[in-house]
C-alpha cells in the first residue's frame, strides 16, 4: 500500500515548525508529482524527498566526496512510518 503523497507545502511549512532552516524547494509535475525541499537544522544540511513513482518519502544527506550528489540516509520502511513526523525526528536529533 502506497502513502498519500504528502504535500511539498506542507512538508516547507513542517520543516520550518521544527526549526528548520528552508534552503530551496522544488516540485515536479511531469515525474509523477515527485518533490524536494533542502533544509538545515541541528543535524546539518538535508534534503526531504517525496518520489512520486516509489511513492516513498526519503531523507537525504551531502555526499562527502561530491558536494553536488546526494544519498540515502533514511527511507521509512513501514508505510505507516512514512510521514514528515518521522522525518522531522531524524531531523532534529
Amino acid at each position: 500500500m502506497t502513502p498519500s503523497r504528502p504535500d511539498v507545502v506542507e512538508a516547507a511549512v513542517f520543516a520550518r515548525s521544527i526549526g528548520c532552516e528552508l534552503l530551496s524547494i522544488q516540485y515536479d509535475q511531469q515525474h509523477f508529482g515527485s518533490w524536494f525541499i533542502t533544509v538545515r537544522g541541528k543535524a546539518g544540511t538535508a534534503r526531504v524527498v517525496w518520489d512520486g513513482k516509489e511513492g516513498s518519502l526519503i531523507l537525504q544527506t551531502p555526499s562527502h566526496e561530491n558536494r553536488n550528489e546526494w544519498r540515502d540516509s533514511g527511507i521509512p520502511e513501514e508505510v505507516a512510518e512514512q510521514t514528515l513526523e518521522t522525518l522531522g525526528r531524524w531531523l532534529t536529533r
